[in-house]
């Protein structure tokens, strides 16, 4: 990861508040330090991806309506923006703006993205400490777990 990542990770880039919230760390430092947290709480990426990719699906089709899903554990809306966003990594993709907001039964708040789910599925990227989309290995694992019905 380059320095050229950095500067588009940084607020007003991209993005008004950037992606890395407050943390000092260098990008590479972010993913690395979150791939060891999530396999420590046994979480796969790939499967916390395709989850956060449904229930985004199950959201919009509910058009800026909260939805409940998993029997009620879970539930979610997503509010969508003008435009699209390109990725920071400079893969090619370019996402549609917009802000998926699930809670959990627990009370615990997620808030992400269709940006953020292609960060983690395509580069396991996070977002920085104090972003205000960062998804936390935690949260991650507790919405897994809502969503299979199974104890936190």
């Amino acid at each position: 990861m380059d320095r050229n990542l950095k500067e588009c990770l940084e607020p007003g880039t991209l993005s008004r508040d950037g992606f890395l919230g407050t943390d000092p760390r260098p990008p590479a430092a972010i993913v690395a330090a979150d791939a060891a947290e999530l396999r420590r709480l046994g979480v796969a990426p790939a499967a916390a991806a395709g989850l956060l990719a449904a229930i985004a699906r199950q959201a919009e089709a509910a058009q800026e309506r909260e939805v409940s899903l998993y029997e009620g554990r879970i539930s979610a809306r997503l509010v969508e923006g003008r435009g699209r966003i390109p990725c920071p990594f400079g893969c090619g993709e370019c996402a549609a703006k917009g802000l998926l907001a699930i809670r959990l039964a627990d009370g615990r708040t997620l808030r992400t993205s269709p940006l953020g789910i292609h960060l983690l599925r395509a580069h396991g990227f996070l977002e920085g400490q104090g972003a205000p989309f960062r998804l936390a290995p935690a949260d991650l694992q507790a919405l897994l777990q809502a969503a299979a019905g199974t104890p936190g």
